[in-house]
């Protein structure tokens, strides 16, 4: 039997109102990780219970970002499910958070490659791309996975661009891109950038 934990997540899109040439311009806030792979990124991470969506994405903004100054747009958006059918994730307290480090696993997400019993065999993949299989039992992984999006707006004075470290030994390069330009985001994070893009420019007075 699969665990019955709820994971949820969240993804901040915070913008900023800048003046140029004469025109108000909306502008999205996207990082790059020092991993070339990573691509490009915005803010986003795991609830911590018993914290909220809302605790959870500010704390995420301030850690990553560096951002105390923020307010939030409207009501959070839940995106669609992330998981493809054949996709587990792991539960990220007890055995599940303790198999992404001792297997050394690029992400959470598992399959379920063989059940037996209360067991079942997982598989993954390492950072370099190599496949990995384990045991672990059935309510290390979940299904009931939400991820919850949030237009948040810069309310004072931000840099055009820096780096920040927070907890990694190398920095991660902050940037403001423009709204209206393609986006740079790829992936999943692209997809949650089409199920924001309606809010995220309305409004755009430089108020």
């Amino acid at each position: 039997m699969t665990s019955d934990v709820r994971i949820e997540k969240v993804a901040a899109f915070i913008t900023r109102d800048v003046e140029v040439g004469g025109v108000w311009q909306r502008e999205l806030l996207v990082f790059r990780h020092a991993n070339p792979l990573a691509g490009v990124q915005v803010p986003a991470g795991t609830v911590d219970p018993p914290e909220s969506p809302l605790a959870a994405v500010m704390r995420e903004v301030a850690e990553e970002a560096g951002l105390l100054e923020v307010e939030v747009v409207g009501e959070p958006v839940l995106a669609r499910l992330e998981l493809l059918d054949a996709e587990w994730y792991l539960t990220l307290h007890g055995e599940g958070r303790a198999m992404l480090s001792e297997h050394d696993l690029a992400s959470p997400v598992v399959t379920i490659v063989r059940r037996d019993g209360d067991r079942v065999l997982l598989g993954g993949s390492n950072p370099d791309g190599s496949a990995v299989e384990w045991w672990a039992s059935a309510s290390a992984v979940t299904r009931d996975l939400r991820r919850w999006l949030f237009h948040l707006r810069a309310t004072g004075d931000v840099l055009d661009s820096w780096s920040r470290a927070f907890d990694r030994t190398e920095p991660w390069s902050f940037y403001w891109v423009a709204l209206d330009a393609p986006s740079p985001l790829v992936g999943v994070q692209f997809g949650w950038f089409e199920e924001m893009r309606e809010r995220l420019v309305a409004g755009r007075d430089g108020s």
